[in-house]
């Protein structure tokens, strides 16, 4: 979950080797289709809030991953 919920826009992960990203709707997001490893979360803010991150975020094949909440800032 993104908290505020309409504070984000989009999701991104990223790992050494790949790059997802997926939309934000009521601070909820689901990015499909990770292959397994570890990963930064970065939430594209809109404004007046700033870019949220979380990292190590471990992917394991198969499982959902639940990385409970990214808090934005202003």
């Amino acid at each position: 979950m993104i908290s505020p919920p309409n504070g984000g826009a989009r999701i991104w992960a990223t790992s050494k080797t790949d790059t997802a990203t997926g939309l934000i709707y009521q601070g909820m997001f689901l990015i499909n289709e990770l292959p397994p490893g570890t990963y930064t979360l970065m939430v594209e803010a809109i404004p007046p809030y700033k870019n949220g991150f979380k990292e190590f975020v471990v992917v394991n094949e198969g499982q959902q991953t639940d990385v409970g909440y990214i808090i934005l800032k202003k």
